[in-house]
């Protein structure tokens, strides 16, 4: 087999150099990932595929991107990753969970009820008692849990990544935190 790696992605270009930068930064380390990755199986005779798929969302002076990442090793399906970007053009600055938490305590303890509140009631979380332990492992107000999100029109939306929440059958979960909860935090 060929060990020669060839790999096409699009970057999404805006008129910020700082958020180009983080984009660039970003998606060239899931793509080194994927790379280093491939080139350690690549014995197996098997075709590997990566596959990036953006959404560029705004709200005041936020701009935000999602990336929904699908990388198959040829395992019995491929791995799902979400990764989130956020720019605050104001202050040209990448918004992180870790820059929205830094003078903000309770924020991950509103993130991690509201989001409980949310998924509770979802039929594919509610069914049994492992996908409830599962969500609510998964909800913990940790950095880690919450650090996919973006700036959505009718509020913070969360996403969660593949079996942080559920079994891999259930798909995956985001929730909607009203900026309403988030006064504090989002101006």
């Amino acid at each position: 087999m060929n060990n020669e790696v060839k790999v096409r992605i699009t970057y999404p270009k805006t008129g910020y150099t700082l958020l180009n930068q983080n984009l660039i930064e970003q998606l060239n380390m899931v793509v080194q990932e994927f790379i280093s990755y491939q080139k350690i199986l690549a014995k197996q005779n098997i075709c590997y595929t990566l596959h990036i798929k953006d959404e560029q969302y705004s709200y005041k002076d936020y701009i935000s991107y999602v990336f929904y990442i699908s990388i198959d090793t040829g395992g019995a399906h491929p791995n799902n990753i979400i990764l989130t970007i956020n720019y605050d053009r104001r202050n040209n600055e990448i918004i992180t969970i870790d820059s929205m938490t830094k003078n903000n305590d309770h924020l991950l303890n509103d993130l991690c009820i509201e989001s409980r509140k949310q998924l509770k009631s979802n039929k594919n979380i509610a069914q049994d008692q492992t996908s409830i332990n599962m969500m609510l492992e998964g909800t913990k107000p940790e950095k880690n849990n919450f650090k996919n999100f973006i700036f959505g029109k009718d509020g913070l939306i969360v996403y969660f990544q593949q079996y942080q929440i559920a079994p891999y059958a259930s798909g995956v979960f985001q929730t909607v935190i009203p900026y309403t909860i988030l006064d504090d935090f989002i101006k």
